[in-house]
């Protein structure tokens, strides 16, 4: 049996890894369309007093030319009250429930299932060409589900580390197909339970990006993978990009497998995985 450890944010562990090669990244190939995907990222301050679940949704109220602009957007909350607080709000001004959807908690297969059809339907699936304009009136008011319109897709989240952003991200124009998509990040306060330099870590890891002419930063797997590699010549990079990600765990997660494993009497043997 051999491990194999998979990373799509790329922590370092000192060990030789596979990567790209010179014929992946050669001009005009997918791999190089994808990298240089557009993912303008900006980054909003919350305001002393300000709650974030109002700073949400007025992002995406404004994004959305009160709306009345036709894009798709994807509201990331940290925390699942965070998300039900955005929806809410987004229910009271667009005055359209049916229209929204409140995307948390478990489902099941079948629901999954039939969640993953609307999507696709909707165009929020990678690759997708549906446009909002040509879609059947009965998926642009299913009964509760998503209000999703489209042109730019837009991302939010109260705070997050470094590798959990990078994962975001990379959800967000997937495959390099739009040229207008934007990213806000809605900065809220440290969590209490996040130390002071992780946080900071991470404000000074997305500032390294590349500023981009139209304000922002370029937050495209190309951009973020340079910093990685930049970081090898420039020790104060190296040390911010490792601050910014979650300190690796000393003893293996207590999940509800691990747990349901330890209580197993027929084992011989108890042994972490």
């Amino acid at each position: 049996m051999q491990a194999l450890s998979l990373s799509a944010t790329g922590r370092d562990t000192g060990c030789n890894a596979f990567g790209l090669t010179d014929a992946d990244l050669a001009p005009r190939t997918i791999t190089r369309k994808r990298l240089d995907a557009t993912k303008q990222l900006t980054v909003v301050p919350l305001h002393a007093g300000a709650k974030l679940s109002e700073a949400l949704a007025s992002e995406v109220w404004k994004l959305s030319g009160d709306g009345t602009n036709a894009a798709r957007y994807i509201v990331f909350c940290h925390e699942r009250n965070v998300a039900e607080e955005v929806h809410r709000d987004l229910v009271k001004r667009t005055g359209a429930p049916d229209r929204l959807e409140l995307f948390v908690g478990g489902r099941r297969v079948y629901e999954r299932e039939q969640a993953a059809v609307l999507l696709r339907e909707l165009g929020y699936i990678a690759g997708s060409k549906a446009a909002p304009e040509n879609l059947p009136s009965s998926l642009l008011h299913p009964p509760g589900r998503w209000a999703l319109t489209s042109t730019p897709t837009i991302w939010f989240l109260t705070s997050s580390l470094w590798e959990r952003m990078v994962q975001r991200l990379g959800r967000v124009n997937r495959r390099g197909e739009r040229s207008d998509t934007r990213v806000v990040v809605v900065a809220g306060p440290k969590p209490d339970k996040l130390e002071d330099e992780i946080w900071d870590a991470w404000s000074k890891a997305v500032q390294s990006l590349p500023p981009l002419p139209k304000g922002g930063f370029d937050a495209s797997p190309g951009a973020i993978r340079a910093r990685k590699f930049a970081a090898g010549a420039d020790p104060e990079l190296a040390r911010i990009l490792q601050a910014a990600v979650t300190p690796e765990p000393l003893r293996p997660a207590i999940s509800r497998a691990l747990v349901d494993a330890w209580s197993m009497t027929s084992l011989q043997e108890h042994r972490s995985p």
